[in-house]
């Protein structure tokens, strides 16, 4: 995993290496799409997640 910060922007970038093994991905590009978008959407799904921890946090304080 790779994290870089620019602190003009207050980007942080989160570079994520997904690694599946070639029998794991089906032919049919549908369902291999599928697979490879599923560990992506899981990411997401957390980080959205995270953030709206935060940003609650912040308002409380």
């Amino acid at each position: 995993m790779k994290l870089q910060y620019d602190t003009s922007s207050q980007l942080l970038s989160i570079g994520i290496n997904i690694i599946i093994p070639d029998n794991y991905i089906p032919r049919e590009p549908e369902k291999a799409n599928e697979i490879l978008m599923d560990p992506i959407n899981t990411f997401q799904i957390f980080y959205d997640a995270q953030n709206e921890i935060y940003n609650r946090k912040l308002k409380i304080s």
